[in-house]
Formats: structure tokens, sequence, C-alpha cells
């Protein structure tokens, strides 16, 4: 039987084979950090995606037997104020510090930095300059307030017409959530999104769709703590909630998702109550493999991917 570290890997890799490049994301190929952060599974596409968007790169190094690892994923990757900052202004990539890609085991080497030093962070520019590095798991607001002095980087800095553009679509978002325009809401948010760099500008009009959103999210979150407990009616109902809270606005897509990926899991449930058999053990191992490559980035594919995990050969 694989270990557990040996089988967190299998994840993206599995996601890797069956499903497209720009759906290659999705939770913490190691740790259960609630799911809510996308993890590109690649790191060509990590770095692909940094280019193209303009992020820097989060890079969060570990082992699989890390005993700080675990930690740092239930308290500070779970946080929902660490969550919002690097789902909106980062491309994150988690890496086996044992099989490091060979240009960031070059950056680690010249850093001197050795094996024992995990969990690490570092924060990259979209071409792959070094902006920080962090050792070792961080408090909450520690790391949080790193966080936001890495993106001050002058290298990270909006132009002159970017300000000035991120200023005008926030002025139009403002007045698109406040009539409840979603057409209107969906294009400028789209827009926003494209423009390349951080500034005070930017960070004002997506802190009014998180502001916006935060209620329906809460309730996501609400309903990934009720999975875990295995508490699936009322999960369903936080997600029915939090369906009605974002109407109208950008989160509505991943709470939509959401509902089909909890009606899937229910499904595999169905399976997963019936009597041992190969027939029955084959067929919850696709069901929970449906989840994970229908929806590899939501939030609930862990829960999908620990089931899927557990399934041991029928005697």
């Amino acid at each position: 039987m694989l270990s557990k570290p040996r089988f967190s890997m299998l994840l993206a890799g599995l996601l890797a084979c069956l499903m497209p490049v720009s759906l290659l994301a999705g939770p913490h190929p190691f740790f259960d950090d609630l799911g809510f952060i996308r993890w590109r599974s690649t790191w060509p596409q990590a770095q692909q995606e940094a280019l193209q968007s303009g992020k820097p790169l989060f890079i969060h190094m570990t082992r699989t037997d890390c005993k700080d690892t675990p930690f740092y994923c239930q308290e500070a990757l779970r946080d929902p104020d660490i969550v919002r900052m690097l789902d909106r202004y980062f491309v994150c990539y988690a890496a086996d510090y044992t099989r490091l890609p060979p240009d960031l085991d070059q950056l680690v080497k010249a850093k001197g930095y050795t094996q024992d030093k995990t969990p690490m962070q570092v924060i990259l520019t979209p071409r792959r300059e070094v902006i920080d590095w962090r050792v070792h798991r961080q408090p909450k607001a520690e790391m949080l307030a790193w966080l936001k002095k890495c993106l001050e980087d002058k290298r990270l800095a909006m132009t002159p017409a970017s300000i000035k553009e991120a200023e005008r679509l926030g002025q139009i978002l403002q007045a698109a959530l406040t009539s409840k325009d979603a057409k209107r809401i969906a294009s400028t948010w789209t827009a926003l999104l494209k423009l390349q760099g951080y500034g005070a500008q930017k960070r004002h009009a997506i802190d009014m769709m998180d502001n916006a959103e935060s209620p329906a999210r809460e309730k996501m979150r609400d309903a990934a703590r009720l999975v875990r407990e295995n508490l699936y009616p009322q999960a369903l109902l936080a997600l029915e909630e939090a369906r009605q809270l974002a109407e109208g606005l950008p989160v509505a897509d991943d709470v939509h998702q959401s509902l089909h990926c909890l009606k899937l899991i229910e499904s595999a449930l169905e399976w997963e109550r019936q009597p041992p058999s190969s027939k029955q053990q084959q067929t919850l191992k696709i069901q929970w493999q449906q989840v994970m490559t229908r929806f590899p980035d939501n939030f609930l594919t862990t829960v999908a991917f620990q089931k899927w995990k557990a399934i041991k050969p029928a005697r």
C-alpha cells in the first residue's frame, strides 16, 4: 500500500493526465488547506500564468513528512484574508522540496538553505526575480503583512496608464454593484483583472468586489467545514444560502460549481454505503475521480481526493 505522502502527490499527476492545461489548478497537493487556494499543478504552468497575468509567484516549498506544514495549512493558509490575498494577487505553486524543478533548486542552493528549513515561502516577480523569502511557518498576521509588503515592490508597480484605467474601472464597478447590474459587473471585473501590476487604485476596486462577495464566500467556507464533518445536508443548505447571496456576482459561478460538485459527492457516498465488493470499490473510485477531474479547482475536490485515496481493494 502506498504511503499517505506518496498518495498525496498523485492528485497533480491525475489532473495533469486528464485535464486541459488551463484547468491545472487545485487544492494543496500534500496537505489539507481547506481547498480555497488554487495551487497550480505544474511549475511550467505557474510560470506561464505569471507572465501572462503579471502576477508575482508565491511558492510554498515543503516536504511531505514536514511536521510544521500541516499546522501552517490549517492556520495561515485557511485564514480568509490570506486566502483572498493569494487568490487575487499571486500565482501559487506548492513544491516538494526533495523534487524541486532545476531553476527553483538553484535558487534554494544559492541561498544556502537545506531540507530542514521547511516550510519555505518565496515570492518571485513574473520573470522569476526574487522579491523575498521566509523560512518556517508564519503567524497569520505576520504572513499577511509580509504579502502586502512584497506586493509593494517597485517591480510590480502599475504603469501610469494602468493606474488611470483602474481608477476608471473602479468607478464603473461601484456604480454597477450599487445598481446590481450583473452584466456590467461581469464585464468590468474581467477588464479589471486583466490589468497588470499592483497599485492602490486596483486594490480599491478589488476590495469593493471582495466586500460584495464576502457573505457568499463565508457560506462556502461553512460548507467546507460541514463536509469535513460529514454533515452533507447542512453543507447543501449552506451552499443554497451562498447561491442566493451570490446572485449577480462573479462568485455565483463558484457556488454553482460547488453545488454540482456536492451532488456528485453525494452520489459517490451512495456507492460507499453499498456492501464491499470489487465492483463496488471500482465504481466508487471512478465516482471520486469524476469529482476531481470535472471540478479540479473546487474546494470540495480535497474531500473527494481524501476519499479516493482511502479506498482499499476488497478482499
